[in-house]
């Protein structure tokens, strides 16, 4: 009876190891799994982020190029004016060449500011995609984060429990 008592003990132990050692594996296993959802997050963040950064530099060439367009349409402008009234005699004849370039010019800036104009657009909207994605990803790692604190607070429920279990067996 008591050799019986004492392997049902001994019995009772090992199966107390054993669920143990595989809970603590788990616990191992379920750490490394949010390790790299987190590495994956704060990856994707920075590729965002560098993207982020490319869309505004590439706004920000955009728009000098748009200020330099308008600068030399308006230089091409004054020149014209001044070769207008150069001459009285040519005058008349110059007048119907240089509106046909002058329109030509209009043209080209209302193209180049419909184009830049359009291209602004597109990517700011690029830009606000990212950005909301960026706070979806934010707000999902918090969430993560608050259910890997809530899985260890679980955690330390159970170990108490079972050294409770344990100290009372």
């Amino acid at each position: 009876a008591k050799s019986a008592r004492a392997r049902a003990l001994w019995i009772k132990l090992a199966h107390l190891a054993a669920v143990k050692n595989h809970h603590t594996r788990f616990l191992c296993i379920a750490g490394e799994f949010v390790k790299s959802q987190k590495q994956e997050f704060v990856l994707h963040g920075a590729i965002a982020t560098k993207t982020i950064k490319s869309l505004h530099d590439q706004i920000s060439e955009l728009e000098t190029k748009l200020r330099d367009t308008h600068e030399i349409h308006a230089k091409d402008i004054e020149v014209l004016k001044l070769r207008h009234t150069s001459t009285l005699t040519i005058r008349d004849s110059r007048i119907t060449e240089l509106e046909g370039l002058l329109l030509e010019n209009h043209a080209q800036v209302e193209k180049a500011n419909s184009s830049a104009a359009d291209d602004l657009l597109a990517l700011q909207q690029k830009l606000a995609a990212l950005e909301k994605e960026i706070m979806l990803l934010k707000n999902t790692i918090a969430a993560r984060d608050a259910r890997v604190s809530e899985l260890e607070g679980a955690l330390l429920e159970r170990e108490s429990d079972m050294e409770k279990a344990n100290s009372s067996a």
